[in-house]
């Protein structure tokens, strides 16, 4: 009887800890929105480039992977993944995707621009503005640590940003890094942890920028 109910609490315990491992989990964490003051005169925002590196098979969960094999999967796919889903045992499981229609890039653009309205910026369309940034970025990833009774779900963001302004060019790096736990990696888990990180990427954005004079 004892080991029937050891047994029993063991396997409810790993599954609250795996949650939904099977399959693509979509997520789609909140982007903090402020209104901007206005009166620093335009910015434009140009390109923004995907620089991660995906493996297959990592020894570390913090390096993008794919649930499958990395070579047949599309760029079109790559840049839309931002996790892993893995089981009890931590193993790495089905893929974490932004919502449809979202990549990547997109989600970094909405965050550059809330931290450039902050500021006071106006977003301008003109490649010729006064002021102009493309990015690169260098990380955008969450990882599953498993515990006994909670996990911890770590998300990373981190770009560099190359500025151009009438002064001449400067090399910006902002990051991002965003912490939640809970019994199990449920959707409000992933939400919790980006939305973190976020709020994070945004202060360090605005600092890096103070400390530019921009």
């Amino acid at each position: 009887m004892i080991r029937s109910t050891t047994a029993l609490l063991l396997l409810l315990t790993l599954s609250l800890l795996s949650g939904c491992v099977i399959g693509r989990r979509t997520v789609d964490a909140p982007m903090p929105q402020t209104a901007g003051t206005g009166g620093k005169g335009e910015f434009y925002l140009g390109s923004i480039e995907d620089n991660r590196v995906f493996l297959d098979d990592p020894g570390q969960p913090s390096t993008p992977s794919v649930d499958g094999d990395l070579g047949e999967t599309p760029e079109s796919v790559l840049v839309t993944l931002i996790g892993r889903q893995r089981n009890g045992y931590g193993m790495a499981m089905g893929d974490v995707a932004l919502p449809e229609g979202e990549t990547v890039m997109s989600r970094t653009r909405q965050l550059l621009e809330e931290g450039l309205r902050r500021r006071g910026y106006t977003l301008s369309d003109n490649p010729n503005a006064p002021d102009s940034a493309s990015v690169e970025i260098d990380k955008y990833w969450a990882w599953v640590t498993p515990g006994f009774f909670t996990i911890s779900l770590e998300s990373q963001i981190e770009c560099t940003l190359t500025i151009k302004t009438p002064e001449g060019i400067r090399t910006v790096l902002v990051k991002g890094y965003g912490l939640a736990e809970d019994l199990g990696a449920n959707d409000y888990l992933w939400r919790t942890s980006y939305g973190n990180a976020y709020t994070a990427f945004l202060e360090d954005f605005d600092k890096q920028m103070t400390e530019q004079g921009l």
